[in-house]
C-alpha cells in the first residue's frame, strides 16, 4: 500500500532523555584510541561501526547515552556494514545518535555516506528488534546507487541498493527527527534503469511499534519510508516531513494495513512533490514503469481490485481504466466479472478528500494471453523466456532464503514475485531475498517476467520451514554473492559487461563463475553471445581468464551439485571458472572473443 498525499491526524508525544554518558565522534580529526568523552578526545568511528578500532570498538552503549557527531563533517562508511545498532535504550531514556542538533560543534548536520559504494549497506542498521533509540539532525546520502546516471550499454542495471536507517528485525519506541535522507540507491528515470534497478530506502523496518518520524526531508530514492514487508505495525507517526525530488513511493505500507485500526498509521502536515515521477507516461527507462504491476488471468476469471485510503477525513474513490474514469465505479472495490480480452487494460484508482487527491499504483491486466499495452517505442521485440527456474527450499526458522528466476527477452523484462499467487509489492528483482524466515513464510512462490512483447511465468516452488532452530552446518550460508545471477547484453560498440560480488566470512570459499552464451540456444534465445570471455579481477589485478570451458570435469561436477542447467557440450564456447577465493570483493568482466554481440547469462555460485 502506497501513501501519496492524503492528510492524516497526528498527536505527537515527547519524552525527556536522561543522558547517562556523552561521547563524541569527529571523523576527520578523531582517534579511536581516545576516550571519546569530550570534543578534544573524540573518536574517529562510532561504536558499532565495523571499521572502529581501539576504545571505540569495545565501547558498550547504555540507556541514556548520546553519541554526538561533529556538524559539517563527512563520516565515510567503509566497512562491510554501516553503523550497527547493537544496543537498546530504556523507556524514556533512549540511546541517541545526534548530528549537532544544538549547533554548538561544527556547522550544520553531520553527514554519512559510503560514496555510492556497492556493498548494499545502510548508514545505521540492526538485524534484530531494537528499542528506545533516537536519531537527531543527521544528513544521510550517497548510499549505494551512483552520483550520476550510468551509461546505457543496452541492458538494465542490477539494483545497487543503499539505506539510511534500517531495522531488519523491527523497531520499538524509536524517534527520527530533523534528519535529511537523499541519493540512496538508484533513483534515475532513464535507461539503463528498469523497475528492478530502483532500490534503496531512507527508513525501513520489518516491524513498527511506536515509531515517530518528524521534520525530516526525503529525496532521490526509491522509497522514503519502506514498510512493505512489515509484519507488525502500530503507532507509526509521520509529521512535518517533506517527500519529493524523484521518489518512487513516499511511503510503502503492507497490503494488510487496511484491516487494522486507523490509529496504526498517522500522517500529518507533510508535503509531497514530484511523487509521480515514475508513473505511466513519465517513465523513460527499460520496460514497464515501476508503478505498474502486471496481472495475467484466463478468460472468464472474476477479477477484483481493492483500495484502502488511510486518511483523517473519509476519502471517496474513482476507478480508472486506461486513465479514464469508469462510470459508477466509486466504491472501495472494482469487480470485473468473467473477464474477456476487452478487459485487458491499465487500471488505477484516485482517492479524494478535503486534503487533496492521491493516485494509486497501476495494474496492467492481461486476459487470456492477450498482449500488454503496446510499447511507446522499439522494434525487434521478443517475449520473455524463463532461463533459470527458482528452486524449492526447506530451511530453519530465522534463516535467509534466496529464490532466483532469470528470463531473457527484448526489451529486458521486469520481474514480479508472487506468494501463493499474490503479487507482493517491492518483490521486483530477479533474485528474491527474504530474511528472518518464520512459519508465516511457508507458501508457494513464483516469478512473472514481463516486457512489451508478453509475459512468462516460472515454475511454482514451495518454501518449507523445518522445526530445527539453527540452519544445519552443512548448508549454512557463509558468504554473500550479490548479485548472483544476471542476464547481460554485450554489444559490438560496448563489448564489456562487469559484475561485482563479495565473498564474506573468514575462510576461503569455492566459487563457480560461468558465462552461458551458445547454450542459451536451447532456451530459444537466438541473439546469444557466440564466444564469451570471463576475466576475474580483485581490484586492478587480473586473477584468471577463460574463453571456453572445454568440458572441464570439475566444472561439470560443480554444475550438477548446484542443480544448474548443463552447458550444451564439452565443445561449446561457453566460459567458466572454478576457483577458491579468499574473503573480499571481486569483479567479473565479460567480453566477446570475436567482437560479436549478443546476450549471455552470468552466474556466480558458492559450492556447499
Amino acid at each position: 500500500m502506497r501513501i501519496s498525499s492524503l492528510g492524516l491526524l497526528l498527536l505527537l508525544t515527547s519524552a525527556t532523555h536522561l543522558h547517562a554518558a556523552r561521547y563524541f565522534v569527529d571523523y576527520s580529526q578523531g582517534g579511536d584510541d581516545n576516550s571519546g568523552t569530550n570534543r578534544q578526545l573524540a573518536w574517529k568511528h562510532c561504536p558499532g561501526d565495523p571499521s572502529a578500532t581501539g576504545l571505540a570498538a569495545t565501547k558498550t552503549l547504555t540507556a541514556g547515552d548520546t553519541v554526538f557527531f561533529k556538524g559539517g563533517e563527512t563520516y565515510v562508511l567503509t566497512g562491510a556494514t554501516g553503523i550497527v545498532l547493537n544496543w537498546d535504550g530504556a523507556a524514556g531514556n533512549a540511546i541517541t545518535y545526534d548530528g549537532n542538533s544544538n549547533g554548538t560543534w561544527g556547522a550544520g548536520r553531520a553527514r554519512f555516506t559510503d560514496n555510492h559504494g556497492d556493498k548494499s549497506i545502510a548508514a545505521f542498521s540492526a538485524t534484530i528488534l531494537r528499542r528506545h533509540l533516537a536519531f537527531e539532525f543527521l544528513n544521510i546520502g550517497g548510499m549505494g546507487g551512483a552520483a550520476a546516471l550510468p551509461g546505457d550499454l543496452g541492458y538494465p542495471l542490477a539494483p545497487r541498493p543503499g539505506g539510511g536507517i534500517v531495522f531488519r528485525g523491527g523497531a520499538e519506541d524509536v524517534s527520527i527527527n530533523s534528519c535529511v535522507f537523499h541519493d540512496i540507491g538508484f533513483w534515475f528515470n532513464q535507461k539503463p534503469m528498469n523497475a528492478a534497478s530502483l532500490a534503496g530506502a531512507g527508513f525501513s523496518s520489518t516491524k513498527c511499534r511506536d515509531v515517530t518520524i518528524s521534520n525530516c526531508d526525503f529525496s532521490r530514492m526509491a522509497v522514503a519510508c519502506d514498510l512493505a514487508q512489515a509484519t507488525e505495525l502500530s503507532d507509526l507517526q509521520i509529521a512535518n516531513c517533506s517527500f519529493g525530488a524523484s521518489i518512487l513511493w513516499p511511503i510503502d505500507l503492507p497490503p494488510w494495513v487496511g484491516s487494522v485500526q486507523s490509529s496504526a498509521v498517522a500522517l500529518d502536515d507533510s508535503s509531497f512533490a514530484d511523487d509521480r515521477y515514475f508513473q505511466s507516461g513519465t517513465w523513460a527507462g527499460y520496460g514497464a514503469d515501476p508503478r505498474t504491476e502486471t496481472v495475467a488471468v484466463e478468460v472468464g476469471t472474476v477479477v477484483t481490485f481493492s483500495a484502502v485510503a488511510i486518511a483523517s477525513q473519509t476519502a471517496t474513490f474513482q476507478w480508472q481504466k486506461n486513465f479514464a474514469n469508469i462510470a459508477s465505479a466509486t466504491g472501495a472495490e472494482l469487480r470485473l466479472g468473467a473477464v474477456t480480452a476487452a478487459d485487458s487494460a491499465i487500471y488505477s484508482v484516485v482517492a479524494t478528500n478535503a486534503a487533496g487527491t492521491a493516485t494509486s499504483n497501476t495494474v496492467a491486466l492481461v486476459v487470456g494471453g492477450s498482449a500488454p499495452p503496446p510499447p511507446s517505442s522499439g522494434t525487434n521485440q521478443t517475449a520473455p523466456t524463463i532461463l533459470v527456474q527458482p528452486v524449492g527450499q526447506t530451511v530453519a526458522a530465522g534463516s535467509t532464503v534466496m529464490f532466483t528466476g532469470v528470463a531473457s527477452g527484448t526489451p529486458a523484462p521486469s520481474y514480479q514475485w508472487r506468494k501463493n499467487g499474490l503479487a507482493i509489492g517491492g518483490w521486483t528483482a530477479a533474485t528474491l531475498t527474504m530474511e528472518g524466515i518464520s512459519s508465516n513464510d511457508i507458501a508457494s512462490y513464483s516469478v512473472v517476467a514481463t516486457n512489451a512483447a508478453g509475459t512468462a511465468t516460472s515454475n511454482t516452488v514451495a518454501l518449507s520451514v523445518s522445526s530445527t532452530s539453527q540452519i544445519p552446518a552443512a548448508t549454512a550460508p557463509s558468504s554473500s554473492l550479490l548479485p548472483r545471477i544476471l542476464l547481460f547484453r554485450v554489444t559490438v560498440d560496448t563489448p564489456m559487461s562487469a559484475l561485482d560480488f563479495v565473498v564474506e566470512g573468514s575462510v576461503p570459499k569455492q566459487i563457480l563463475i560461468r558465462a552461458a552464451g551458445p547454450t542459451l540456444r536451447a532456451f530459444a534465445v537466438t541473439d546469444f553471445l557466440a564466444n564469451p570471455v570471463i576475466e576475474l579481477f580483485q581490484g586492478p589485478v587480473k586473477l584468471l581468464r577463460n574463453d571456453a570451458w572445454a568440458g572441464d570435469a570439475a566444472i561439470a561436477v560443480a554444475v550438477s551439485r548446484l542443480g544448474m542447467f548443463p552447458f550444451a557440450s564439452a565443445a561449446s564456447k561457453d566460459a567458466a571458472l572454478l576457483v577458491t577465493l579468499s574473503p573480499g570483493t571481486y569483479r567479473v568482466n565479460t567480453t566477446s572473443a570475436d567482437a560479436s554481440g549478443g546476450q549471455l547469462l552470468i552466474e556466480i555460485r558458492e559450492l556447499p
